[in-house]
């Protein structure tokens, strides 16, 4: 499974480190394996974020 991610503009966290985190709190089927950092997510064209 990959984890799409956008940092914030100060944020200096790592694939390595956020993979880890998910491993703690996550069961095992369903932490990320890797990590894309983008710039922006893209938006939801019909669902019902930003209501």
């Amino acid at each position: 499974m990959k984890a799409y991610v956008s940092r914030k503009p100060d944020a200096a966290v790592t694939e390595e480190e956020l993979i880890r985190f998910c491993q703690e709190r996550m069961a095992a089927y369903k932490y990320p394996r890797s990590i894309e950092f983008l710039d922006n997510l893209p938006e939801q064209t019909g669902g019902r974020r930003g209501q």
